[in-house]
């Protein structure tokens, strides 16, 4: 699934990782970011599962940028 987003390459996906994925992530060219600064809609649902205590990071793979 994953290869098969970062291969259509025409779009911006965002992704909640848990902590200990994030080299795999990384190595498939998501960038960690901020979630100061995105999409209101994905900022929010980013700190619910926060609120939950779940230990995740705030990734995006943009495509061909």
């Amino acid at each position: 699934l994953l290869q098969d987003i970062t291969e259509a390459g025409d779009c911006q996906v965002y992704t909640f990782p848990y902590q200990h994925l994030l080299p795999l992530y990384a190595s498939l060219g998501f960038k960690l970011v901020d979630a100061e600064g995105q999409l209101s809609s994905v900022s929010n649902l980013y700190h619910r599962y926060r609120d939950q205590s779940r230990d995740i990071a705030m990734m995006v793979y943009a495509g061909d940028s």
